[in-house]
């Protein structure tokens, strides 16, 4: 049984407590589907169950969180023996080299068997999906390949409680379902579940969360309403970019296995400005190393052309480094922590602006906090952020300089459906402006709110699908 009571907790640097006088009961047993919009607490109740709040992260806590009788300020040794906890961005909890390895980390230090490790190893592996990566490295497979590794990693010692931060943020819809299949049958079997989420998930019961406090769930009426798509914008008919006979694949000295075969093989690419396309296909499918490929990131070696209309010419990008590519393309990956280095976020975005040596920054700094709901953490430290609030923050660092060409991979990741609301008026209003966006996403509804020209990305080669009704 976990019991939470009265729990008020407020990170270092923050302002305003994450937790607010918390108090939650969850049964042994119980599938808890946790909801609330960005920002609200839900990362940081798994976070304190778990006991890495505040043992981790530091800060003020008051109250009491008990696991099986056990106090997370004083056992969380033991407690975490019982407990798993899947992170939100898997690169924070990745720590071995290889993903055999990285499953049986948490069984080698609970001092589980050789021969039963292997066992686990391979029937977890097996249970999602990932059999075929089990050599394979960590740093080579992509992210919604990493949470599954993680999950496995979290699963194979049979802990008591699980708790998930966003499971399905970054998988493709069947491997969604098939992971909710298995948990609902992990419950049957007595394991209780604790998932938060900004999904349609059902569990057992549902438990909503407001500025760190319990809420009656009504915000969520208003997120899951169905919206209009914006109106196709097409400025003109002129290409805005243009790659031809593109491939790309992962340099030997990555990728130990399949070496240089090519992971996207010989596309070509046509956006118009004003227009979306919406990159989709299974994980692992190659649609991070297309857009990786575009801005010239290292450790892809590509074959082609690739093109951009700066307005005054159709400029070859193949001879530039990416740091000169970043003056024609804005490109945001699917880890933002990586994009945030400064002490506060309104440090973060101006220095963007600076480093173009764009003009009058102080007023399109606080522009793009007003239009991503960004403008209260404007002296927050980007590292004290939620994962909903930190992509946005990453977002408004990378669109503030104004690149006419817009590359994103899974920007809505831990957004609840109003931010990423915000997220599609804002590009909008960067489209009837003559730029034009790359969208590589499994988040269906975005691509359906931006009127997006979907292609499929399947065995390396790109497949035009049309656009979703509805």
């Amino acid at each position: 049984m976990i019991e939470v009571k009265s729990l008020t907790y407020r990170y270092p640097e923050g302002r305003e407590a994450a937790i607010n006088g918390l108090n939650l009961s969850v049964q042994e047993g119980d599938f808890l589907i946790i909801r609330g919009l960005s920002g609200s607490g839900k990362t940081t109740l798994l976070r304190s169950v778990n006991g890495i709040v505040p043992h981790f992260y530091g800060g003020h806590i008051s109250g009491d969180v008990t696991v099986d009788g056990l106090s997370t300020r004083y056992d969380v040794e033991r407690i975490r023996k019982t407990v798993g906890l899947l992170f939100q961005d898997p690169e924070n909890q990745i720590v071995m080299s290889s993903v055999k390895q990285e499953i049986a980390f948490a069984m080698e230090n609970l001092n589980f068997g050789r021969s039963e490790i292997l066992r686990r190893i391979e029937y977890w592996a097996d249970a999602l999906g990932i059999s075929h990566l089990l050599e394979r490295r960590t740093t080579e497979i992509s992210g919604g390949e990493k949470q599954r590794v993680l999950l496995a990693s979290i699963l194979a010692p049979g802990p008591k409680y699980v708790l998930l931060d966003e499971p399905a943020s970054q998988l493709d819809n069947t491997i969604a379902d098939d992971l909710m299949r298995l948990l609902r049958g992990l419950n049957k079997e007595g394991v209780t579940l604790l998932l938060s989420t900004h999904g349609k998930e059902k569990g057992s019961r549902e438990f909503c969360m407001e500025h760190g406090a319990e809420s009656d769930c009504a915000c969520m009426n208003y997120i899951f309403k169905k919206r209009e798509a914006i109106p196709l914008y097409t400025v003109d008919n002129s290409p805005l970019l243009e790659i031809s006979g593109f491939s790309a694949s992962y340099n030997n000295t990555v990728n130990t296995v399949g070496g240089d075969s090519p992971v996207i093989n010989n596309i070509n690419i046509s956006l118009r400005a004003g227009e979306v396309i919406g990159l989709t296909g299974i994980n692992g499918s190659g649609k991070s190393t297309l857009l990786k490929g575009i801005m010239g990131l290292p450790r892809v070696k590509t074959e082609g052309v690739v093109k951009v209309n700066t307005g005054n010419e159709m400029k070859v990008m193949n001879e530039l480094s990416p740091a000169s590519r970043a003056r024609y393309i804005a490109y945001l990956g699917q880890y933002p922590g990586v994009y945030l280095f400064h002490d506060t976020l309104e440090e973060e975005i101006t220095f963007s602006l600076r480093n173009f040596k764009e003009n009058d920054a102080d007023r399109r700094t606080l522009e793009i906090l007003d239009r991503l709901f960004l403008t209260k953490y404007r002296y927050t430290n980007p590292r004290d952020l939620s994962t909903g609030e930190k992509e946005r923050a990453a977002l408004a660092s990378v669109l503030v300089s104004g690149q006419r060409l817009i590359l994103l991979d899974e920007p809505t990741r831990g957004m609840d459906p109003a931010k990423r609301l915000a997220l599609v008026n804002y590009l909008s209003g960067e489209l009837r402006e003559g730029k034009g966006a790359i969208v590589a996403s499994h988040d269906t509804e975005l691509l359906r709110l931006l009127s997006a020209n979907i292609y499929e990305l399947r065995n390396g080669e790109l497949i035009c699908r049309g656009r979703y009704n509805g």
